[in-house]
């Protein structure tokens, strides 16, 4: 990640759902003392605000609340203009071009302000970082670790997907406890 970042200031992670964007990036954030801050489901005002809080210093689930659209826009630009030197690690954010806007009123990215975003699709506009599935042999790693393994399906095995394959041995791990159910009167819905 940090080769691509001396090529281009603002990079896009990305990959399907449940690879792993998430994860690295909060461990990329923490090994960089970067901020990172999830933004799912925020609206462009209260992304500005999360993000200006982050940037100085409070905890994102409290951010500051601005009145407006603007003055929240204008607040995280002040603050990125104030930065010498920052990485903005965002995850799950909608709204990217709003956000760059943003920076850029505040005088933009560098190599020293940097920013990171996910997303399950590829930029057309930054630099790129696909997050790849795991190997056949990390995941034949991870399932010769449980005692289970050989009753996950096969299509599952190949998918490389971390999410995908821990749901699957947690559906197998509680198989038991449902089907046991099934024999306790009430359970069944009756």
């Amino acid at each position: 990640l940090n080769s691509r970042l001396r090529a281009s200031p603002v990079l896009c992670l990305y990959g399907p759902a449940g690879i792993g964007k998430t994860t690295l990036a909060a461990q990329f954030a923490q090994s960089e003392a970067a901020i990172f801050i999830r933004v799912s489901g925020l609206a462009p005002k209260d992304l500005f605000a999360v993000c200006a809080n982050a940037l100085r210093g409070g905890d994102s689930a409290e951010a500051r609340s601005c009145s407006t659209l603007e003055g929240a826009r204008l607040g995280l630009s002040a603050l990125w203009a104030q930065a010498e030197a920052i990485t903005l690690v965002v995850d799950e954010c909608d709204f990217v071009p709003e956000l760059i806007d943003a920076l850029s009123s505040g005088g933009g990215t560098s190599p020293e302000k940097r920013l990171i975003f996910t997303s399950r699709e590829s930029s057309n506009t930054f630099a790129s970082f696909v997050v790849p599935p795991l190997s056949r042999a990390e995941v034949d790693e991870i399932l010769a670790k449980t005692a289970i393994a050989k009753e996950i399906a096969p299509q599952v095995r190949g998918t490389g997907n971390p999410l995908q394959l821990q749901q699957a041995l947690a559906q197998r791990e509680l198989s038991p406890a449902t089907e046991g159910l099934a024999r306790i009167e009430g359970t069944a819905g009756e």
